[in-house]
């Protein structure tokens, strides 16, 4: 059987998984391994891979959470308001919103869309040839983190700010869930 076949079957697999998850806080641990946000320009290692070992928060309210940090740090969550302009939507099932969200071009590129909580791990990073790199080396060509401008508008720090990422499903390697306790 072709590779790619492999990859589609576990692919839909782990979607269907992941829209089974009832409704509710769920707590994810996962390892996915990613193209990492990195300058092309000069970098001999192109493309660096990175493999990261995360545990995060599924079903979460991204605007109920950026609300309640707006409020901790002293500002009128009601000022906050998602305009809606992003590249991708939350999938819904029943009203409810799932693990995955959807490219809004296409429809079909399914991601993983999850609160990162902490790294279980230090992340490794591997060269195009799967050579193993330092973090250090790696780094030098990596881009910085940058937050929300959104937030940053509103008045929250990074620190403060609500983050979420989004993983392609394919790029999951491992992946357990538990409910988060009532």
């Amino acid at each position: 059987m072709p590779l790619a076949t492999l990859t589609v079957k576990k692919v839909v697999s782990l979607r269907d998984r992941l829209l089974q998850i009832p409704p509710g806080a769920t707590f994810v641990t996962f390892t996915a391994v990613t193209v990492a946000d990195q300058v092309k320009r000069d970098n001999p290692y192109y493309p660096i891979a990175k493999q990261s070992v995360v545990e995060g928060l599924l079903h979460f309210d991204y605007d109920g959470n950026v609300k309640r940090a707006a409020y901790k740090a002293g500002i009128d969550p009601a000022e906050w308001e998602d305009d809606g302009q992003s590249w991708h939507r939350p999938v819904f099932v029943d009203g409810h919103v799932t693990a995955l969200s959807v490219d809004k071009a296409t429809g079909e590129k399914v991601y993983l869309r999850v609160r990162p909580l902490k790294a279980l791990a230090e992340p490794r990073y591997f060269a195009a040839d799967g050579t193993e790199l330092s973090a250090t080396e790696a780094k030098r060509f990596l881009r910085p983190f940058k937050g929300s401008a959104k937030q940053a508008d509103l008045g929250l720090t990074e620190k403060q700010q609500v983050c979420f990422r989004l993983y392609k499903l394919e790029s999951i390697v491992e992946l357990t869930h538990r409910a988060a306790m009532a």
